[in-house]
């Protein structure tokens, strides 16, 4: 295994832990509301989408608070169209109730949820998720965008989400927005690098961020190997998403794509695999196996000579 690395191309801290029950209204995932039919039917009359034309007594949005939520099937299959509840880790129960709808539907579903929790803060912070990772959320600050991959999923691959999205515990989350940093980790060096030295679920493999990637000797490009690699990814992204068009085709997902792998998309992975080894400075036609190497050969290099510096 190599040596973990210096995050010169980081990924944020882990997605927030909200436990889901009580947080996520008309959602198939939460729990809370697999009860009786007469009681969803009910639900569905107060949907997320009408808490957003309601009015607060603060004269804020319920958008400020609700917002569409990504799970790792968001990723690889149809969009779930998901929505949860999610106050910011350090909102006052005042403030968070000023937001009516929300706050009294966590109120009504969360609460008595969490009274008995052992840990006290959880109990009595009711409304805020128990991990909310505001960390995640200074890093993603800012940005426009940011990239998600499945934790386990058949294929490796990375998406774009929109900033406002809120990603659930599972997908491994990348505070970047940069099509060349999408480029590298799509690539073949990076997809060996991963499936090597990930682990596995079952059958299917497990993407872990200080094996997978804290480890991983990203390339030094020059500028334009740096403007190829951007280029290449950005490709590869767009077709992909005019081949996906509206999502609403269930035949059309991420998964279905990379099970049937069509000529265009093996050409442009090459196209990006191309562009990553010349910042390499490797021949393309390399193995797995001699990618391997020299990916290992790097990292050594890499981890003793800041071990030196350290000294």
């Amino acid at each position: 295994m190599g040596s973990r690395l210096p995050r010169s191309m980081p990924t944020s801290p882990r997605p927030p832990i909200s436990l889901r029950r009580g947080f996520c209204p008309r959602t198939r995932a939460s729990r809370s509301w697999a009860t009786p039919r007469s009681a969803r039917s009910r639900f569905r009359k107060r949907s997320p989408r009408d808490w957003l034309r309601l009015r607060n007594a603060n004269g804020k949005p319920n958008a400020d608070v609700v917002r569409l939520w990504a799970n790792g099937l968001e990723v690889t299959r149809t969009p779930q169209r998901l929505w949860i509840v999610d106050f910011p880790p350090r909102m006052s129960k005042g403030e968070a109730a000023q937001y009516e709808a929300p706050f009294e539907h966590v109120r009504k579903h969360v609460k008595s949820l969490r009274a008995d929790n052992k840990r006290r803060v959880y109990a009595e912070r009711c409304w805020i998720h128990v991990e909310a990772r505001p960390e995640m959320r200074v890093a993603l600050n800012g940005l426009s965008r940011y990239l998600v991959t499945p934790t386990v999923a058949k294929h490796r691959v990375f998406v774009w989400l929109d900033q406002r999205v809120l990603p659930e515990h599972q997908p491994i989350v990348f505070a970047r927005d940069d099509e060349d940093f999408f480029g590298v980790l799509h690539s073949r060096p990076h997809e060996a690098w991963a499936l090597t030295l990930g682990t596995r679920l079952e059958t299917r493999p497990r993407y872990t961020s200080t094996t997978c990637l804290e480890t991983f000797p990203f390339p030094r490009p020059t500028p334009a190997q740096q403007s190829a690699i951007a280029e290449a990814g950005r490709d590869l992204d767009a077709a992909r998403r005019n081949w996906l068009g509206d999502r609403s085709d269930k035949k059309r997902t991420l998964t279905a794509l990379y099970n049937e792998q069509p000529t265009w998309l093996r050409d442009a992975h090459r196209r990006l695999d191309v562009a990553v080894c010349e910042a390499y400075g490797w021949d393309p036609a390399m193995t797995d196996e001699e990618l391997l190497g020299e990916l290992l050969k790097r990292n050594l290099s890499r981890a003793t000579t800041l071990a030196l510096l350290a000294s």
